[in-house]
Parts: C-alpha cells; sequence; structure tokens
C-alpha cells in the first residue's frame, strides 16, 4: 500500500515485490473499487505497527535474539579455531 500510496507505477511494485505486473495492476484495481475500507484496514495495520509488540511476545523475541547471538559466537569461535585462528583473531 505505501508503493501505490507513494504514487509508484505497477512495473516499479511489481519489480520490488517480485510479482508480476498483472497482479500488481489487479491489487490497485482493488484498492481503488474499495479506497474507504482498504484504507481502514491500513490504518489499523500501521496502528498496530506502531504499537510494537506486546510485552510478553517482545521477551521471547528478546530470548530467542540472545540465544541466536549465544550460538552465533560459538559456531564463529569453533569456525576459527577450525582454520587455526586464536580467539583474538592471531593465528596459532
Amino acid at each position: 500500500m505505501d508503493y501505490y500510496l507513494d504514487c509508484w507505477p505497477a512495473s516499479r511494485i511489481a519489480i520490488r515485490l517480485a510479482q508480476g505486473i498483472p497482479e500488481i495492476e489487479a491489487a490497485i484495481e482493488y484498492i481503488e473499487a474499495h479506497r474507504t475500507e482498504v484504507e481502514a484496514d491500513y490504518r489499523q495495520i500501521v496502528a498496530r505497527a506502531e504499537r510494537g509488540n506486546p510485552p510478553e511476545v517482545q521477551a521471547i523475541i528478546d530470548a530467542n535474539q540472545a540465544h541466536v547471538e549465544a550460538r552465533k559466537s560459538e559456531i564463529l569461535k569453533r569456525a576459527k579455531e577450525a582454520r587455526g585462528v586464536n580467539p583474538n583473531g592471531s593465528p596459532t
């Protein structure tokens, strides 16, 4: 919807969203035919995105992110060791 509201041509939107031009043109036709309803739904979506995640959901995301970062560090450390590089970056 943002691209449409920013007056992007259908061809540019199609490239950006990896869709065919006929699909984008059909979406634009739908938006124009149901503008009031689509804009109301769009405002709700934007408002929800601006509020962010509820605290309990954000806590899960944060915990998962910490787990991913720890795992990433572990994998990188093992990769360096396998290549014969000390954790500080110098050769062994």
